[in-house]
């Protein structure tokens, strides 16, 4: 508790989030004949903007990460995040992942009344989630990703047709993300935040649907390298996904954003609003000099490779630093055990 307060205490003058409003919006007359539409991706890829702009540009309502451990705070929403852990911790997986499979892919899973109660929660949030927010809803989570072929299977047993956006972005950006609250050391970071070793259940949820990646010969050696493999893998599942079912999965990134809303509805929504492009910034991680010295250049060539591979080498971008970048390098160069 002392060590929580202390980093919150002496964060103020880090690197501050850009992350939109977590919030959810339920505003909109609901529509029954309205197609839902899921949008799935790694955490800090742009799956919160991309969800609020969809959801304006196709006069949705919007409900975010209802399966978080904070799910319940949504008006009649159970939570149901102690079966849907992205990341559980290490006390945790055991129940979890098991020899019968994993519970984020309750698809696969061998044990029969196991799947068939995985099952159940996860059709029943889902119709939770519509009950309140409607058919018109865009509903996202950060966690779900290799759960999408359940979630599919949901939507079915609903008869209800579904489109799913699975977000692609630089998994440096996520990385970033726990660097600013001191969470890639061996240590939790603010608000107890720590990748734990994410890559050890992540591979083991892949496993189990038969999914196979030459990202399994990797074993990350630090947070960093977990956070970077675990996110690669998740966007190799999306691809695959994509192309399996070329008509209901769609990839996009942040820069494609504002023609989105046109490629899931086939034409433009008469009711939408005119979607305005997101300025194509720099991201902060790549000038950001600390970062690259404490994270980037001490990633291992195995890991390095494959990021490069998808996304090209992170090279540093040349421009005025921050008091706030030095300060964020400061903490974690100290108590934040980079």
């Amino acid at each position: 508790m002392i060590r929580n307060n202390a980093l919150r205490l002496l964060s103020r003058w880090g690197v501050k989030s850009s992350s939109e409003p977590h919030e959810s919006s339920n505003v909109t007359p609901h529509d029954p004949t309205a197609t839902p539409i899921v949008v799935l991706g790694f955490a800090r890829t742009g799956t919160t903007t991309i969800q609020s702009k969809l959801a304006k540009d196709l006069g949705y309502n919007y409900c975010f990460e209802p399966f978080s451990s904070k799910g319940a705070s949504h008006a009649d929403v159970p939570d149901v995040n102690h079966w849907f852990m992205g990341n559980p911790p290490e006390h945790q997986r055991a129940r979890l992942s098991r020899s019968t499979g994993c519970a984020l892919a309750p698809d696969a899973i061998t044990d029969p009344d196991w799947k068939a109660s995985l099952r159940s929660i996860l059709r029943e949030q889902v119709s939770t989630i519509h009950d309140i927010y409607g058919w018109n809803c865009v509903w996202k989570e950060i966690r779900l990703v290799p759960t999408l072929p359940s979630i599919m299977s949901a939507y079915d047993s609903l008869a209800r047709p579904a489109k799913y956006v699975g977000v692609i972005g630089n998994p440096l950006g996520c990385t970033y993300a726990y660097y600013r609250l001191l969470a890639l050391g061996n240590s939790p970071g603010l608000n107890g935040l720590h990748p734990e070793s994410i890559w050890t259940y992540r591979k083991a949820v892949y496993k189990s649907q038969g999914f196979e990646s030459d990202l399994f010969d990797i074993h990350p050696q630090s947070a960093a390298e977990d956070l970077i493999i675990a996110s690669l893998a998740d966007q190799e599942f999306l691809r695959s996904m994509a192309q399996q079912f070329p008509t209901s999965v769609f990839l996009t990134q942040l820069s494609e954003l504002s023609g989105l809303a046109a490629r899931l509805s086939g034409q433009k929504s008469p009711t939408a609003n005119k979607p305005v492009p997101l300025p194509n910034r720099t991201p902060k991680w790549a000038g950001d000099p600390w970062f690259h010295k404490l994270v980037i250049d001490r990633l291992a060539p195995n890991v390095l490779d494959a990021l490069s591979a998808r996304w090209g080498y992170p090279e540093l971008v040349q421009g005025p630093t921050t008091k706030r970048a030095w300060w964020t390098s400061a903490l974690n160069s100290t108590i934040g055990g980079l």
